[in-house]
This record gives structure tokens, sequence and C-alpha cells, in this order.
């Protein structure tokens, strides 16, 4: 399908019902052109001559109906501005992917593609034409934008929005209801320490349990008061080894992925039968974690309101400032 140019102005939907039928009617009863009639009437040819022939009805909308009802899709504007004040900024992928799982989960029946779990690129575009409140925005390059939010205003801002949130939750004594969660790599072969040898031998050799690892993703969870919540251990693959699985800490949770690292479904799982399993039954609580988008989707916004969960992001691009 050919796109829409930029700075097109579509046409589509800019014309009355009463209109059309007038149209049409004077092209059958009075005789005018089909040219004619839609110079007169304002509306477009091509649809009125569609009419003309029987092949839509005279008295279809203007254009197709939304996927989604006005309070559907200001439910999703809603979850993208809540992503955002999150820290969370959703990228066009993520909002087409939000969109088919929030059509799935409504049971709405739709046009997005099943095999790509996510909606296409004209709805996108149709999305951001009927909430102009959205805009995109091109991020920095990584080095760039590290040096850019390593300053001292992004950081005070940080500390400023986290003051005030746990003022909000009233939970500066209350550290077993703050938790941060992150993930780190792991490699399955140990790096051998620094050996002594004679001096100008050029081959020493350590003993290390092979010759090449795989990277393991272990998602940490710690509270302010020093408790933690067992890890998740992420392996490559589609099956878990067993093998690999023992001496874990107790109550560890195991997964796999093509790739060793998290992703949305992971994580979504970890949230809903790891994490809320090992919090305390006292409320609010404050999570704290990047803002890599595998983190959060709509279902976990919505799980995370209903039981009185808040996710704070920390600023982008400056985690890796460790001192």
């Amino acid at each position: 399908m050919a796109r829409r140019k930029k700075n097109e102005n579509p046409k589509q939907g800019k014309w009355s019902i009463d209109s059309m039928k007038k149209a049409v009617e004077a092209v059958k009863i009075k005789k005018l052109s089909i040219r004619r009639a839609a110079e007169q009437f304002y509306v477009p040819k091509s649809t009125l001559e569609r009419r003309v022939n029987g092949k839509r009805q005279v008295d279809d909308p203007p254009s197709k109906p939304t996927v989604f009802s006005a309070d559907q899709e200001n439910q999703l504007l809603g979850h993208i501005l809540e992503m955002a004040k999150c820290g969370f900024g959703m990228t066009i992928d993520d909002i087409c992917r939000t969109a088919y799982a929030m059509a799935e989960m409504l049971k709405i029946k739709h046009p997005f593609s099943k095999t790509k779990a996510k909606a296409g690129y004209d709805w996108y575009e149709g999305f951001m034409r009927r909430h102009p409140q959205l805009a995109i925005r091109k991020p920095e390059g990584l080095s760039a934008a590290r040096g850019m939010m390593l300053n001292k205003h992004v950081v005070t801002s940080y500390f400023q929005l986290l003051e005030d949130t746990m003022n909000k939750l009233k939970l500066f004594d209350k550290g077993s209801q703050i938790y941060n969660v992150d993930e780190t790599g792991i490699n399955t072969v140990h790096t051998p320490a620094k050996i002594i040898g004679l001096r100008g031998t050029r081959a020493i050799h350590s003993k290390t349990s092979g010759d090449r690892g795989e990277n393991v993703t272990a998602v940490i969870c710690a509270s302010a008061s020093g408790s933690y919540i067992p890890p998740m251990i992420i392996f490559k693959g589609q099956r878990l080894n067993r093998g690999l699985v023992a001496n874990a800490p107790p109550g560890a949770l195991f997964a796999t992925s093509k790739s060793s690292f998290i992703d949305r479904e992971l994580f979504e799982h970890w949230f809903k039968y790891h994490f809320m399993k090992y919090l305390p039954s006292h409320r609010p609580v404050l999570l704290i974690m990047d803002g890599h988008s595998s983190h959060i989707s709509l279902e976990i916004l919505q799980l995370a309101k209903e039981n009185e969960i808040e996710i704070l992001c920390l600023p982008p691009h400056t985690t890796s400032l460790n001192h």
C-alpha cells in the first residue's frame, strides 16, 4: 500500500453523509456527471462513484471505523503517556505491539498481523493523526546521551522526583517496601585469576570449566531494607538443561530465551508470578528499575495499579555511573 505523503492533507472523512446522499441523488435523478456532482456537493469523486455503482452503501460512514473505540484509544494514549512519565519512552514498534496486545486482551476483531504480533504502520499513522498531542522524538546516540544525561540538573531532578514519590507514598521509614530490580550478564565459564610463573614464559594456563561459555542473565531484585527476592536465571535456548540448575539459590526461577536476554514476556512472567509472590503484604510498594522497553507493558501497569505498586524509572543513560 502506498504511504501517505508526509505533508499531505488527507480528504478521507471530510464530508457528510447528507452531502453524499444529495450527490448520489443528483447523479441518478438529475443526470449530473459524477465529476460535476462531486464538485457541487464537495465529496470525493472516487467515493461518490463507488456509491453510485452500488459497491458501497450510500449512508456508509465517511471513513472506516477504527479498531478501537474512542474510550479504548484514550486508554492506550494514557498508557503511552504513563510510560513516558515513568521514564519508559515507547518506540513506534512498542506502540504497535502494545496495540496488538490490547486488541487481543479485549478480544477485539482486528486486522493486525498475528505472525508479527503487532499493528501495522498504517494503523499507527492514523492513531497519531487522531492524537496530535503525541510527537516522535529522535533519541540521541548513546555516548552523546550519556554525556548529556550525566549532569547535575538531570540527576538532581531525578532525586527530586524520587523524594516526591516517597513523600507521596510515605515510604521514608519503610525500606522493606522499596525495591530495585536489574539484570546482569554472567558467563558460564569463569575468568581465571592471575597466576605467578617464570618471567618470559608465554604459555601459562589455568583450568576453567570449559573453552567457551555462554552468557546467562540474572534478574536481581532487593529491597532497601536488605531483603532480596530469589533471582530469575535466564539461559540461552528453548529447553532448560536441568543440570544447570543444581545448587541454585532456594526459590530461584529459571527460564530460557533465544538470546539469553530478558524480553517483555519473561519480565511479565517474573513480575506476575515471582516478584508479587515474594512481596510483603504492606502497601504501597515502590519498584525502581531502568528504562528498557522490555520491562514494561500495559498489563504490568494495570497489575501494578491494582496492587498499589508504583513504578519509577531511573534516568536514561545514567546507570553506567557506579561511583
